[in-house]
């Protein structure tokens, strides 16, 4: 994906914070916004689609992990003991 500059105003303590940051805390911050951002623009039919490709895509690692429907169905009743 490629990517583009926007200018964000935010306070001096946040500005000032971030330019104190090392580089891996910087990037990280940045990488949080971009998401933030991402989100909050999004339109509601692509807000339910990204929740659909994030459910769909927890619920297959938890399969790969080894959780069951079973497992599920024993939580979602409150009797689920590890």
């Amino acid at each position: 994906m490629s990517t583009e500059t926007i200018p964000i105003a935010v306070s001096s303590k946040t500005a000032s914070a971030f330019k104190k940051a090392s580089p891996e805390v910087r990037r990280a911050a940045q990488e949080k916004a971009a998401e933030i951002l991402r989100l909050t623009l999004m339109s509601p039919d692509e807000l339910a689609d990204e929740y659909d490709r994030l459910t769909a895509q927890t619920g297959a690692n938890a399969h790969a992990k080894g959780w069951t429907d079973e497992m599920n169905e024993a939580l979602l009743r409150g009797d689920y003991d590890d």
